[in-house]
């Protein structure tokens, strides 16, 4: 993180930055095997998401990559996922050690603390601690989520930490054009 930083192309997770082209990092190849293993909800094509499984010793289990579908590849937004199976306390201790570490490389960010219910949970049960820092050119996330014991039956999910790097570009799309 950059001393002063203010565009979210400054920030990296393990080295990836918004505005790289994801084809960086993987062959084409790697990108349409993922493709067809994510599951997306988007009417617009504009955008696609693919994940990757970390390798290695990342510290990270899993990426998430939106990127333009356009022979660019051109990331706009990473999500990188830490497993907290079961540890949710030390989840929000490290959730405020990312934040601090990041809030003192700024001087001109907004944040913004939401608790909430997870959507995909229609028994309330399953948490969402999510922690925005805004900048000029996009937003940092880091959440805590905390599935309940009967969606962790049902689906593969697993209580997690994420950091993730939103540009203008992919806020305006996800609210304006992703579902139309």
């Amino acid at each position: 993180t950059p001393s002063q930083a203010d565009d979210i192309r400054d920030f990296q997770i393990e080295g990836m930055s918004i505005g790289d082209s994801l084809l960086d990092y993987f062959n084409e190849k790697e990108i349409k095997t993922q493709l067809s293993k994510t599951v997306g909800q988007y009417k617009s094509k504009k955008i696609k998401r693919v994940y990757f499984n970390t390798k290695g010793d990342s510290e990270y289990m899993q990426y998430s990559f939106h990127f333009i579908n356009d022979p660019s590849y051109r990331i706009v937004n990473i999500f990188g996922v830490m497993l907290y199976e079961n540890k949710i306390d030390d989840c929000y201790k490290k959730q405020q050690e990312i934040i601090k570490d990041i809030e003192k490389n700024f001087e001109n960010t907004s944040k913004e603390v939401k608790n909430f219910k997870h959507r995909a949970d229609k028994s309330g049960k399953s948490k969402v601690h999510r922690i925005i820092l805004k900048l000029k050119t996009g937003r940092l996330r880091v959440e805590c989520r905390s599935w309940s014991k009967k969606i962790k039956k049902e689906k593969p999910w697993k209580d997690t930490l994420s950091v993730v790097l939103d540009s203008d570009e992919y806020v305006y799309w996800l609210k304006n054009e992703a579902y139309k």
